[in-house]
């Protein structure tokens, strides 16, 4: 059975992009960047942001206008909300690289590596622990690589306003987050990770009634 679910996950993230494969949007991705930072960024830079997304595994990648979101990573796409290209380019990248952080983490565990959070039946506190270790893991890459890049090509980091979304949050706080996702999964009668990411995208699109 363990072999069989390994082979399952192989599948999946070659399934995700093969290599070689362009990241669907990326060039577009960058160039929205470029034409909100233009004074900020240079043509180095931009290259290693783009190669490190390709490395990601990610499919495709854009900026949409979301709601009550910054950013939120499928396993079909990493979109990032529009309304950051008027952040700091700091934020910005910070951001941009939780995301991607995500599409590591879907290359390296596979698809349903998050499936215990949202499927789980027990104390909704063990999948906000397993949620927070997740989130902490992207926060803590996204915090590593720009620092790295405005080290690397001469931008000013600040360390006191680089703000970790989940630094200070605990597996109480997003319980009842939980608790709503569970129920509106159940709701749905949703079955896979793939049908709750659409779930959660129509969420902080505002597709969904309130």
């Amino acid at each position: 059975m363990l072999t069989e679910q390994k082979n399952i996950w192989r599948l999946y993230n070659e399934a995700r992009r093969v290599e070689g494969e362009k990241v669907q949007g990326l060039e577009r991705f960058i160039e929205w960047i470029d034409l909100a930072k233009e004074s900020e960024v240079s043509p180095e830079l931009l290259g290693d942001v783009m190669s490190i997304i390709e490395r990601s595994g990610c499919p495709s990648i854009r900026f949409e206008k979301l709601r009550g979101a910054l950013g939120i990573s499928l396993t079909t796409a990493c979109i990032v909300n529009s309304s950051t290209l008027s952040d700091t380019i700091q934020q910005l990248f910070y951001v941009i690289f939780h995301e991607i952080a995500h599409q590591y983490q879907y290359t390296k565990h596979g698809e349903e590596f998050a499936e215990a959070v949202y499927f789980g039946n027990g104390d909704p506190r063990v999948g906000a622990r397993l949620l927070l270790k997740i989130e902490n893991t992207a926060d803590r890459y996204a915090y590593r690589i720009v620092k790295h890049l405005f080290k690397k090509h001469g931008l000013p980091f600040n360390e006191r306003t680089f703000y970790l979304l989940y630094k200070h949050q605990s597996p109480e706080s997003l319980s009842t987050y939980i608790n709503s996702l569970r129920s509106a999964i159940s709701q749905n009668n949703l079955t896979n990770v793939h049908e709750v990411n659409d779930l959660i995208y129509n969420m902080v699109k505002g597709k969904l009634k309130e």
